[in-house]
């Protein structure tokens, strides 16, 4: 695909790395010669200076061949502009990203969604509390997504120090549920991620990553831990905070810590029971005061990615549960759980998600990317003519780092064994390498 990215931040150029590395023709835009000359150093792409409101500048990027218009600058005006003159030129796939909650109303008069000024619209404040909110019910998971219409999920969990999985092979975990209703589809152990197979011996520090039925994770992962108190300490006072706050504050006790007077008393006019305290996160002081040892989780979502991780390992050790910390840059989203950090907030992963499943076209519904590596789970959508249709699983020889890690059929998800038979219409979610993905669809796409 011919695809221009405008915007080199940190979204923009995510999304470049990204699908450059895909083998896709790729253009970015940014106002910021600095930014251009480090995308022409560091990404096998053609990068222009100029803004992406400029016929000029878009015809030179080459709009009118272009098969995708990715909108991804910090000002969500010049990504709306974007938008319209990508529309005008008739680009066949626009993505922007929009902050402003307001554009995402209903009722906003710019109507971007019916006026198909956008086909995707990415909101990283939406997609953050998402995420928060689905890791505060299952809080022994560091990720998890679903999929199939919520039929099938798929979490990530660290093997901490003592745990009863340690030295065990994968096929002798039966009392776990591996094997019977949850598949582990791939571990991350150091550097490398793998494709287990049943011989592999679990280690401590692997992380895993669990597939299975939505009911069968519910065991696996638990639910919130009782405490005699619920509270969510948040540290940041921002527009994804308040948010949070206003999720939150009717089921449990929440506190928002910032060092802003003004955004201070803004919060408090608008939250109803939730306390907001002028102060630093990082004073153990006020930590203990507000008792962080009996705090189900400290949220550190903040602007200052390095203040975030401080906060959150201040927090675990005073006694936090958990500690989640946002992260933009997937630098830091790699190392936070290696230094202690429950889980990683990382709206840039969701976004490259959503961008990824409309780059694949085909028959692919949902595409998960995750954090710390390049490894994704992609949901096709069997139709005629398939191969993966023509035998049962244990006759197909699928190619090696390529796992079926679930099948949704008829409303109803099943672990695949050697007998399993995938028909035209089931929904299957396969664990794959990023650069192995051309050769796991020739499997799922219709035979050519």
């Amino acid at each position: 695909m011919y695809i221009i990215v405008t915007g080199a931040g940190n979204f923009g150029r995510g999304a470049a790395e990204k699908f450059a590395r895909e083998n896709h023709d790729i253009v970015m835009i940014d106002t910021d010669p600095a930014k251009v000359s480090s995308v022409k150093r560091s990404i096998d792409c053609r990068a222009i200076t100029g803004s992406a409101t400029s016929r000029k500048v878009l015809e030179q990027a080459g709009i009118r061949k272009a098969d995708m218009l990715i909108a991804m600058t910090s000002d969500d005006h010049v990504n709306i502009i974007t938008g319209l003159l990508g529309k005008e030129y008739n680009v066949p796939c626009r993505i922007g990203k929009i902050n402003n909650m307001e554009f995402h109303e209903p009722d906003c008069p710019l109507r971007l969604r019916e006026n198909r000024v956008f086909d995707l619209i990415l909101s990283p404040e939406n997609a953050a509390a998402d995420e928060i909110l689905r890791l505060l019910q299952t809080p022994k998971a560091s990720d998890i997504h679903y999929f199939a219409h919520n039929h099938g999920a798929v979490a990530v969990t660290t093997v901490t120090e003592g745990h009863p999985y340690i030295g065990r092979h994968l096929y002798d975990m039966k009392e776990y549920g591996f094997g019977v209703s949850l598949i582990v589809a791939a571990i991350d152990r150091g550097n490398e991620t793998m494709i287990p197979r049943g011989d592999v011996k679990i280690l401590e520090n692997d992380v895993l990553y669990v597939a299975g039925s939505r009911e069968s994770m519910k065991p696996f992962l638990g639910e919130m831990t009782e405490r005699d108190s619920k509270t969510i300490i948040i540290s940041g006072g921002s527009q994804l905070s308040l948010r949070i706050a206003k999720q939150l504050e009717t089921q449990m006790q929440v506190k928002i810590i910032d060092e802003d007077r003004e955004r201070c008393e803004r919060l408090s006019e608008l939250l109803s029971s939730t306390i907001v305290l002028h102060g630093s996160a990082t004073d153990a002081s006020l930590l203990k005061e507000e008792g962080i040892e009996n705090c189900e989780a400290l949220l550190a979502l903040s602007e200052d990615e390095e203040s975030n991780i401080l906060v959150g390992l201040l927090g675990k050790s005073m006694g936090a549960e958990k500690a989640y910390c946002l992260a933009q840059k997937v630098e830091y989203a790699k190392i936070m759980p290696r230094l202690g950090i429950d889980a990683a907030i990382s709206p840039k992963t969701a976004a490259l998600s959503a961008m990824t499943r409309l780059v694949r076209q085909g028959h692919v519904e949902t595409v998960i990317s995750f954090k710390a590596n390049n490894l994704e789970a992609v949901e096709f959508v069997i139709p005629l003519n398939s191969p993966i249709t023509q035998n049962e699983l244990q006759h197909i020889e699928l190619p090696k780092n390529i796992l079926i890690g679930g099948i949704t059929s008829n409303g109803q998800f099943v672990l695949p064994r050697g007998n399993t038979k995938v028909k035209v219409g089931d929904h299957v979610i396969v664990f794959t390498l990023a650069e192995n993905f051309d050769k796991a669809r020739i499997f799922f796409e219709p035979a050519t």
